[in-house]
């Protein structure tokens, strides 16, 4: 019985372990869109201030108008694909959460059952030195009988 138990929980580590990989896959993932994010900020657009053919750089004089849409379009899209992510987790996270408890709920169940054996062994162990000393005190109350009857006369000498 107890072997058994131990086999399930070898088939919840590695439910355990295949969720963990897929969050592992998923964050690479995220990362990976990270720096996709970031590549894109960086490479959006034509320079702030351009420079004249063959002259030196312009001084920058007032605003500069920044077109922002491509820019607001992959932030959207980034959003999307991080809320995305995040409905795929939930559905780890819970599962994650009921292997976890239901490896805890076991282990406090072994924990109970191995105090309950210790306990009772404990107790067969005190009952049987109190078995021990009974048969001891036994042995010599028989044994101080014998002496007294074998100093007694015998009844076929009494007669």
């Amino acid at each position: 019985m107890m072997y058994i138990e131990v086999l399930d929980l070898g088939k919840e580590e590695k439910m355990l372990i295949e969720v963990l990989e897929k969050i592992s896959a998923l964050e690479d993932k995220l990362t990976n869109m990270e720096f996709l994010f970031v590549q894109s900020m960086g490479t959006g657009g034509a320079p702030v201030s351009p420079t004249p053919a063959g002259g030196p750089p312009a001084a920058m004089s007032g605003p500069v108008r920044v077109d922002l849409g491509p820019l607001e379009k992959k932030i959207v899209e980034v959003e999307k694909a991080i809320t995305e992510i995040n409905g795929k987790f939930a559905p780890i996270n819970d599962l994650v959460s009921i292997l976890t408890s239901e490896k805890s709920q076991k282990a406090d169940e072994l924990i109970t059952q191995a105090t309950t054996l210790l306990e009772k062994g404990l107790q067969l162990t005190e009952l049987e030195t109190t078995m021990l000393e009974l048969k001891d005190r036994l042995d010599e109350i028989t044994i101080q009988m014998e002496v007294a009857n074998a100093g007694a006369p015998k009844n076929e000498e009494i007669s």
